[in-house]
């Protein structure tokens, strides 16, 4: 994905991404433009992200595969808040003619089974399943992974 970072209250508010219009591939790759459009920076290589590390696996950082991978790290957390603070006019409270959460409501898991999604992962293979780990590192169960088992 792209976008222009802090952009959400200036002409260049824009952020592009890849789904494959099947799976919701591109949720977390949606999630993190929308994330920098509000002013979030890659952790560890951006200005004002210094402190935070790369591979702590947060969703600004290395796509890490434990729990922090849906969260935003304490740098990206303070520079929304800046970035929010800063912004000027109207631009957060407008209203618009069409809202899209009445368009698409259903939820990934409600639209795709378990059954179907893995195996897309592995069309070779029939062996393809569903599964739930440990995450080591993190002590709590991970979500479901898709797993050649």
């Amino acid at each position: 994905g792209w976008s222009y970072r802090g952009s959400v209250c200036k002409d260049t508010k824009v952020a592009i991404g890849k789904d494959d219009g099947v799976f919701f591939s591109g949720v977390r790759n949606a999630a993190r433009q929308i994330a920098r459009v509000l002013g979030a920076p890659l952790d560890g290589v951006e200005v004002g992200a210094e402190s935070c590390k790369w591979n702590d696996g947060y969703l600004m950082g290395n796509f890490g595969h434990g729990h922090n991978r849906f969260l935003l790290s304490k740098c990206s957390q303070d520079l929304i808040k800046k970035t929010l603070g800063e912004a000027t006019g109207d631009c957060l409270a407008r209203k618009y003619k069409t809202s899209y959460s009445d368009v698409a409501s259903d939820l990934p898991g409600n639209v795709v089974s378990e059954e179907k999604f893995c195996p897309s992962f592995f069309p070779n293979s029939s062996r393809a399943t569903c599964n739930t780990y440990s995450h080591a590192l993190q002590g709590k169960d991970d979500p479901k992974r898709c797993a050649i088992v």
